[in-house]
């Protein structure tokens, strides 16, 4: 009779262990997929971003091209995007890029483009079809 409870206890004691050993795997396996999901969702923000900022630029230059004869007007890049810092550069006459949180971003133009620009104040002009960006007041 003894050892009778005394196999019981062990067997419900080894059954609690492994229930409990079960339970924390599977919630081990739900942050996982939390943790993957929300930087799947970070990551999209970012983009999305970058997205936005690379527009600001694609419709300034597209304004300055339609121009006839001279065009100018200042525009300003944020200095920051939701609290995120990024980085912006001309690399070539046609693209601009843009990084954040070690993405980049390549935003490519139908025309040819030169100068320097910055996070703050710039100022493109066209001139007879030659279009150029300066920066004027960087942060």
């Amino acid at each position: 009779m003894i050892v009778f409870l005394l196999k019981k206890k062990s067997q419900s004691s080894i059954e609690f262990t492994l229930i409990v050993g079960v339970m924390i795997f599977v919630l081990i396996g739900m942050f996982s997929v939390i943790q993957g999901r929300s930087a799947s969702i970070m990551r999209t923000r970012q983009n999305q971003m970058m997205e936005e900022i690379g527009n600001i630029l694609r419709i300034e230059v597209r304004l300055a091209e339609d121009a006839n004869g001279y065009y100018s007007r200042e525009f300003i890049l944020p200095s920051v995007v939701n609290n995120y810092n990024y980085s912006i550069s001309l690399n070539l006459p046609a693209e601009f890029s843009i990084k954040l949180e070690g993405s980049e971003y390549v935003v490519f133009l139908n025309s040819n483009v030169t100068g320097s620009i910055c996070k703050g104040k710039n100022l493109i002009k066209s001139e007879n079809g030659n279009i150029s960006i300066s920066s004027i007041d960087c942060y």
